[in-house]
């Protein structure tokens, strides 16, 4: 995963996952998600899911080729 990250310096940041288990990161808890948001400033689910769609148009264009 690639996003741009306002608050720090530079160009793009990438985030790896790995697991032993199948998951899909995609799939939010709501109610784990509503608790969490409730004690953020600047987190939130929009925020969350444009983080998870944000990509590079270079990136987009390799994986559809």
């Amino acid at each position: 995963m690639y996003s741009f990250v306002p608050i720090y310096p530079s160009g793009i940041w990438s985030w790896t996952f790995a697991s032993e288990e199948v998951l899909n990161l995609s799939k939010q808890n709501y109610s784990e998600t509503l608790r969490i948001e409730k004690e953020c400033e600047i987190w939130n689910l929009n925020f969350q899911n444009a983080a998870f769609k944000m990509m590079p148009n270079k990136i987009v264009k390799a994986l559809n080729s």
